[in-house]
């Protein structure tokens, strides 16, 4: 991206800069016509092609800002329409899998669990030969989209192929699945906070870190607690170990159904930290972290029991006033003392026009190594 300068583009799965004409994303307080609005940037840029009347006449480059799913794949659909048409269907549910953590589509699953593992640089069987220049991360990202948009057809096309970049992942995926339907864990919904909580039995095994689970690694391989739970507020709990977090699908301006909007937690984690003995330490992210979580340092074990912990956290939502809105015209960010949103903490806010841009710095949904990294 940063090779485009001011020429007019049009922007997939990123923030607007300058020379930007369209922007194609779910970003939060993005201005993509409220018309093309979805759940995903690729579910975008698909509506994009069947509405001519946003079509740009003076664009002269597609680009994204930084590599994940999602952005591969729309950037595909604008550079290769009819292609993207024909697969349109598995095109999104390859989004679906790499920014939400959701399984519809066992092929799908594949193909996003295989681009992990072709864009990650530790693991990547592709040799590259970025560009030289002063970023060498941007570079590497911009070979990345060269040659995954090349190969993305033959893994559409024959998911199963790639059996070798797929195979960890969908192995730690399995055998999650196996823990949830062995009965060795317990699931409660507490509906009125929109919160999901996950009991894993103490004697499961922690799934392992691959390139696709990256931070949300823990008891059970994420697509599995999806699964198991529509809530977009999850507590996932093992023994006296927890983590609670705030599914992405939050952070993005999500159209299909209203959902909680979050909570800043960082106060939540000084009152859980003073009812704690023998000096364990609660710590929380921001609010606008890609899926903020609450949890001891050090992934440590608390003195609090589940029950305990379940009610602060709930009381805690209900109560708390909102820290992110993504539809918010000033901004996703919420000021102290800005506004509540509606009962249970369901958000009301929703399509009300273009918004101002956001910065694409920071948001790869890829493992940490790839934040802040741009394309070319």
């Amino acid at each position: 991206m940063d090779e485009l300068g001011e020429r007019p583009h049009v922007v997939v799965d990123g923030g607007a800069r300058p020379g930007t004409v369209l922007a194609l994303t779910h970003w939060p307080s993005s201005p993509t016509p409220v018309e093309l609005a979805r759940d995903l940037s690729a579910e975008i840029a698909l509506a994009y092609l069947d509405a001519p009347m946003w079509w740009s006449a003076v664009a002269e480059a597609v680009t994204n800002d930084h590599l994940d799913q999602d952005g591969l794949v729309a950037l595909y659909a604008l550079v290769d329409p009819s292609g993207a048409l024909a697969r349109a269907e598995l095109i999104v549910e390859v989004a679906r899998v790499g920014d939400f953590a959701v399984v519809r589509d066992e092929a799908a699953a594949l193909v996003a669990f295989s681009l992990a593992t072709l864009a990650d640089p530790e693991r990547t069987p592709l040799t590259l030969a970025p560009s030289p220049g002063p970023n060498p991360g941007a570079a590497w990202t911009a070979a990345c989209y060269h040659e995954l948009l090349g190969r993305l057809p033959e893994l559409l096309d024959h998911p199963g192929r790639s059996r070798p970049l797929y195979a960890e992942e969908l192995a730690a995926l399995e055998a999650s699945r196996r823990v949830v339907a062995s009965g060795n864990v317990a699931l409660v919904t507490i509906a009125d906070a929109g919160l999901g909580v996950v009991d894993v039995d103490e004697r499961v095994a922690a799934v392992s870190t691959t390139p696709f689970t990256g931070a949300l690694a823990g008891p059970l391989h994420p697509a599995a607690v999806h699964a198991a739970t529509d809530s977009s507020r999850i507590l996932v709990a093992q023994g006296r170990r927890y983590r609670y977090y705030d599914r992405y699908e939050t952070w993005v301006r999500y159209v299909s159904t209203a959902l909680p909007l979050r909570r800043d937690l960082r106060p939540l984690a000084e009152r859980l930290s003073a009812e704690e003995r023998g000096g364990a330490s609660w710590v929380a992210d921001p609010p606008g972290a890609l899926g903020p979580s609450l949890r001891v340092a050090g992934d440590g074990e608390s003195s609090l029991d589940l029950a305990r912990v379940t009610e602060l956290v709930r009381g805690y939502l209900l109560e708390a006033p909102v820290a992110w809105d993504p539809w918010r015209a000033a901004g996703a960010l919420v000021g102290p003392g800005t506004g509540r949103d509606g009962p249970g903490g369901q958000g009301l806010s929703g399509p009300a026009g273009p918004r101002a841009g956001t910065s694409g710095r920071g948001r790869s949904r890829w493992p940490d190594r790839w934040r802040g990294r741009s394309s070319a």
